[in-house]
């Protein structure tokens, strides 16, 4: 029998048998020799020869100290402890020890690393017996970004594997994690790399916290510490250090350990899920072997010019602060991974994120340019489902997240340069003909014609303006913030739950957000109104604009009210804007 399988009968024996024997941090003396339990290719845990070196007393705050160690293995020769050992477990005298933790030093080139004590780590499994989620609105603060973990120095990360990200998708999604404590690392397993076995989570296994399943996935690895019966300890440090959490856990296997004295990392395939993650904590995360949580589910359609449309489903994870990123890493690895993409594209995205007792939260937004265009769609899902986790009014239970993306390889960009109108002084009652000149980037100038009726309410002499825009313009000037319309597509700026009554209102309120590539024409006429606390209330009275202006401090004037509106959607992002106004005959 090979040195591998003696050593996961060993295991697992322990785990099912009898409770593991500890060694106390209070007999830990330097020059003991130890060993140290990982795999570092394929399923095998392997043993790695590991000289202790000392205790750290209160390294890792009051009364949590820290075992310093070294990985003396000539396996581990090139690589010292790499991101993805998290949690390998150190035995002494046959007896736990503790969980690989830490690199001392980032260009560490001898080995020195540092280990949880394992009496610390078994408090956390005392938090682990049920399977439930608590929802904790006071770790948001809007004004941040969504990830609200301070990366702490010297934690090994998490190498996070997304299938189908490699390249300038490996880039925007470094970007939509930072600062989360994870390692961007290329990985697979997704679809049907998820229905196979993996390593049995014993001690010195690996073992995967899933955010999404299905055709696409995206985990952080870590590896077993610790097992008895169906409960579980990893890592040796805190993933988020969120507490109570509900996440899928997941088999795993190594590809290969990367040697690199700056980030050196695990690359592994994830497979099937086996448990879930209940807890998050300081000194270790905890789970149970068995149960699986049940998710939402996402469906993402992607459909390239000419091309059929693929389909991608399975689940997501919804937390506060996870669901943003994951949701937009999931909008990005479809986009920007195909053999279709180029370096100018031209994007319209539409959706729903279905919510549990509420109409969907829409998705409507449409980007034409470069890569960084493309890059502000994806941000745009974060931040837009960053400020529904983040109001305050209502916590969200979200049921589905289903998108359609239709992409072409190619900008396309219509600038509003003209728009004029016939006859240029009607009567009230007489249709006027409108035509709006745009120009494209490239080839000859479009028309588009619009009608309306001028109302018989105006009079002679009085005068009407016509203005021209994108909808995504005129939404933004109506709330009031037209501040962030060039870096987040349907970003709403302030997300309005201050000022909304209910849950309700702030989602009609965000449902009207339009897209850049629907080409409004408004008739304005010069009454005024009232923006009454995120409503637009126009054609008032003075006396009601009076109350209104004297009850809420919240409110302010408009000069202009909507009289009607047309609207088309045209195969392009509409920038400028114009008007005219002419008075009636």
């Amino acid at each position: 029998m090979k040195i591998g399988s003696l050593i996961m009968f060993f295991l697992s024996a322990i785990c099912v048998s009898r409770a593991e024997e500890i060694f106390p941090v209070s007999q830990i003396k330097a020059g003991m020799k130890g060993t140290t339990y990982t795999v570092l290719q394929g399923t095998n845990i392997v043993p790695l020869e590991t000289e202790v070196l000392g205790v750290s007393e209160d390294y890792l705050g009051p009364g949590k100290d820290l075992i310093i160690a070294k990985l003396v293995d000539e396996k581990t020769k090139l690589t010292g402890a790499v991101h993805g050992m998290s949690g390998s477990p150190l035995y002494i005298e046959g007896k736990l020890a503790g969980a690989l933790s830490r690199r001392i030093a980032v260009f560490e080139k001898d080995g020195h690393c540092g280990f949880t004590p394992i009496a610390d780590m078994l408090v956390v499994n005392q938090k682990s017996k049920d399977v439930k989620t608590v929802w904790h609105p006071e770790r948001f603060f809007p004004g941040y970004s969504w990830l609200q973990n301070d990366e702490k120095s010297g934690w090994l990360s998490l190498p996070l594997s997304m299938s189908g990200v490699s390249g300038y998708a490996k880039k925007i999604m470094e970007k939509i994690w930072e600062g989360s404590g994870f390692f961007m690392a290329a990985g697979g397993g997704g679809g049907r790399g998820q229905s196979q076995r993996g390593t049995e989570l014993l001690p010195g296994a690996p073992v995967s916290v899933a955010f999404l399943t299905g055709d696409l996935h995206m985990a952080g690895t870590g590896t077993v510490t610790w097992r008895q019966g169906d409960q579980l300890l990893a890592f040796g440090h805190p993933m988020f250090g969120w507490g109570d959490v509900e996440l899928p856990l997941c088999e795993a296997e190594i590809i290969s350990t990367i040697p690199s004295y700056y980030m050196p990392f695990k690359l592994a395939n994830v497979r099937r899920t086996v448990g879930t993650l209940t807890q998050d904590r300081l000194s270790a995360v905890g789970g149970v072997v068995g149960p699986v949580p049940t998710l939402p589910r996402y469906r993402v359609t992607v459909q390239w010019e000419d091309q059929q449309p693929k389909i991608y489903e399975g689940n997501f994870v919804s937390h506060e602060l996870f669901t943003p990123a994951i949701l937009a890493s999931l909008v990005g690895s479809v986009l920007l991974e195909n053999d279709e993409a180029s370096a100018k594209w031209s994007v319209a995205l539409k959706g729903q994120l279905g919510l549990k007792g509420h109409e969907p939260l829409n998705f409507d937004a449409f980007s034409s340019g470069d890569e960084s265009d493309a890059m502000g769609l994806i941000f745009g899902v974060a931040q837009r489902v960053g400020d529904l986790y983040g109001q305050r009014l209502e916590k969200v239970e979200p049921e589905f997240f289903d998108v359609n993306l239709q992409v072409k390889p190619s900008e396309s960009v219509f600038t509003v340069e003209s728009v004029q109108i016939e006859p240029q002084r009607p009567e009230p009652g007489q249709e006027i003909k409108v035509r709006v000149m745009l120009r494209p980037k490239y080839g000859e100038v479009l028309q588009k014609n619009f009608s309306f009726v001028l109302p018989d309410k105006f009079n002679h002499d009085d005068d009407v303006t016509l203005q021209v825009a994108n909808g995504q313009l005129f939404y933004l000037e109506d709330q009031q913030d037209a501040s962030s319309l060039r870096r987040f597509p349907f970003w709403p700026g302030n997300d309005g739950s201050d000022k909304a009554d209910s849950l309700r209102d702030l989602l009609r309120q965000w449902n009207q957000q339009r897209s850049a590539n629907e080409l409004v024409v408004r008739l304005l006429s010069p009454e005024m109104g009232m923006r009454f606390r995120e409503k637009r209330l126009e054609n008032l009275p003075p006396s009601v604009m009076s109350v209104l202006a004297n009850a809420d401090s919240d409110s302010s004037p408009i000069f202009s009210s909507r009289v009607m509106e047309e609207s088309t959607r045209l195969d392009g992002e509409i920038t400028g804007k114009t008007g005219i106004t002419f008075t009636v005959k």
